[in-house]
């Protein structure tokens, strides 16, 4: 009632995410045989990955949108499979 006061749009949704606990989910490695990693832009995607036994990886202008820097996460990826 009080945004349409102000004359503001009224709120019609409430959306509960952020800290939570980490799954207990076999790895990655374990189901696949082989090691993962991945380009994580926001820390949810991040989590997820670690809830498998993925390493995030940290890219320079990695949006996680059209804007992303595809170069640099190539580059990374490289890097992290040479490792």
């Amino acid at each position: 009632k009080e945004r349409e006061r102000e004359g503001k749009a009224a709120a019609n949704v409430v959306l509960l995410r952020g800290c939570g606990s980490l799954l207990e989910l076999p790895s990655f490695e374990e189901r696949h045989g082989v090691r993962a990693c991945m380009v994580a832009p926001t820390k949810i995607i991040a989590g997820l990955g670690k809830s498998v036994g993925m390493d995030a990886l940290d890219v320079e202008g990695a949006t996680g949108d059209y804007r992303s820097d595809f170069r640099n996460k190539a580059v990374r990826m490289a890097q992290a499979l040479g490792d």
